[in-house]
């Protein structure tokens, strides 16, 4: 008897049904006992491949996943996860006076997830960006 992708057959081994499921991963069939799927077991052939089923359906799921709509702070968060923090100044003129380090959105960019609207300066430079005096900022 066939119910979607899950086949079920009677064995001789085990009392009562087994199944025959197909990964939701990899698409491969293997067989186990009619209480896995019950408890909602019974979707994956291994823990790797639920591991990297639900990493590649983790932002299309997540609930507040805000998309290009986010704000500030999403887009700094998201800038520090994937490109990793801010460790050096882009500024080639850089006297060095500051150890803190930013990413410096640049003129005349939007606010969004693209990692080309963005620099890094230490803290002296991105000030001086920011007042307006972008002829002292050379960029790598």
């Amino acid at each position: 008897m066939k119910v979607g992708a899950i086949i079920i057959k009677k064995t001789k081994r085990q009392q009562g049904f087994s199944i025959l499921f197909e990964c939701n991963y990899c698409h491969k069939r293997k067989l186990t006992s009619m209480w896995y799927i019950k408890n909602g077991e019974g979707r994956y052939c291994s823990r790797s491949c639920k591991d990297k089923y639900q990493k590649t359906k983790q932002k299309e799921q997540a609930t507040r996943w805000a998309g290009n709509k986010v704000g500030y702070q999403g887009i700094h968060l998201w800038l520090d996860q994937n490109y990793n923090k801010a460790n050096k100044c882009e500024n080639i003129d850089c006297k060095h006076i500051s150890n803190n380090y930013n990413w410096c959105l640049k003129r005349k960019c939007k606010h969004e997830r693209k990692r080309g609207n963005y620099i890094k300066l230490c803290r002296s430079c991105h000030c001086i960006y920011d007042r307006g005096n972008y002829k002292l900022i050379k960029i790598l």
